[in-house]
């Protein structure tokens, strides 16, 4: 079976950006195509799920069990994934013209069906790059070398951040194939009512960690509260971290203030998006992949017409600062500093109208479509 696209992807949940955006296109764009999807093992032990489309109908679902994953040798499970993936496309004797990887052993077993005459063009879809991925040194000068090796391998290496682009290229790869593919928002899934639009919120979405700086911002809250008793903070996501920060909420006594609302579907975070005042976006670099990152919040809450107070840590806090779309802040003093500035009329309306104008450049499908043209 001959098909345009095979799609691999360890992001099993199609509500993660960007695997479920680039599906969507595929079937927006009436494709034929595979997706096989295993589940990211720092949030789920899901089966891995595979998907056959073709012209928008889906003509195939099966699902395969993780026997490794549920005795929780989660790190052997990569290889399982990476024979399956390569079996799989073998087994069933099917050939694509491209091959789209978003991990770099999914990219390794294009990179091998290329060369085995099962695939015409592989490229390697870096959603995130990090140089500190494990803690163990030797697993991770393992990935390291994979990752290089499969992004010099590959015929187009499509990455999220101008600054991944720069270490793309400093590390050998041609700049031809190096592709600059920010992560972006579904902007007509976005109804934007002002009149329901609180301005006193603080809104984050993600996943729950310290290093994303939630921490910071409750304990910075009562001082916020002090300058301006409307305020909120409503926190959507789940993480590690979660119970940690109900608790910091209640010890502060902050539970009429503060909000979690748990895991919600995109189009259910962008409707809560949209009713809210100022997004969040509080990284540290307690990790070295959010110096690299393009945080796919940050284009959902300038569509959703949010001002962003974000640290100055991934690239895009620059450009919204020069832009007048946000505010880059280092320490709490600097959030309650921001958030005043913003609670001005003026200063929001303007920050607030910008943020939506500038998240149009952002669409997903105009960008697959500009991309997928070269």
């Amino acid at each position: 079976m001959k098909l345009d696209y095979i799609v691999i992807s360890q992001i099993g949940n199609v509500s993660y950006a960007p695997t479920g955006p680039f599906i969507n296109y595929l079937k927006y764009k009436k494709r034929r195509f595979l997706t096989i999807l295993h589940p990211f093992n720092d949030i789920c032990k899901d089966p891995t799920l595979v998907k056959l489309y073709t012209r928008k109908k889906l003509i195939l679902k099966t699902f395969y069990l993780k026997i490794i994953k549920s005795f929780g040798l989660q790190f052997l499970s990569y290889f399982f994934e990476f024979f399956f993936n390569i079996l799989y496309i073998i087994k069933n004797k099917l050939n694509s013209y491209r091959f789209v990887g978003m991990d770099c052993l999914a990219v390794l077993g294009g990179i091998i069906l290329r060369r085995m005459g099962y695939v015409d063009i592989v490229i390697y879809y870096n959603v995130d790059f990090s140089r500190k991925r494990f803690k163990n040194l030797l697993i991770n000068k393992l990935y390291i070398f994979l990752d290089d090796f499969v992004a010099l391998h590959s015929d187009y290496v499509w990455n999220v951040s101008m600054r991944t682009c720069k270490e793309r290229i400093k590390r050998g790869v041609r700049k031809e194939n190096v592709i600059h593919m920010p992560n972006g928002v579904h902007i007509d899934n976005i109804k934007i009512n002002k009149k329901s639009k609180n301005r006193y919120s603080l809104v984050y979405t993600g996943h729950i960690q310290k290093e994303k700086g939630l921490e910071n911002l409750i304990n910075a809250f009562p001082r916020i509260l002090k300058k301006e008793k409307k305020a909120t903070i409503i926190i959507i996501g789940e993480g590690e971290d979660l119970f940690f920060l109900k608790n910091l909420v209640t010890t502060l006594r902050l539970n009429n203030n503060v909000f979690f609302l748990g895991k919600k579907n995109n189009q259910e975070v962008l409707n809560i998006l949209c009713k809210q005042g100022i997004g969040l976006a509080l990284y540290d670099l307690s990790r070295d992949y959010t110096y690299y990152c393009d945080p796919v919040k940050v284009k959902e809450y300038l569509g959703c017409g949010c001002p962003v107070i974000i640290s100055g840590i991934p690239e895009i806090g620059n450009i919204l600062k020069k832009k007048k779309l946000g505010l880059i802040v280092k320490n709490p003093d600097d959030i309650i500093n921001a958030y005043e500035f913003l609670l001005d009329n003026t200063n929001y309306e303007i920050y607030s109208k910008g943020a939506r104008e500038f998240a149009f450049e952002f669409d997903w499908f105009k960008m697959y479509d500009k991309i997928l043209i070269k």
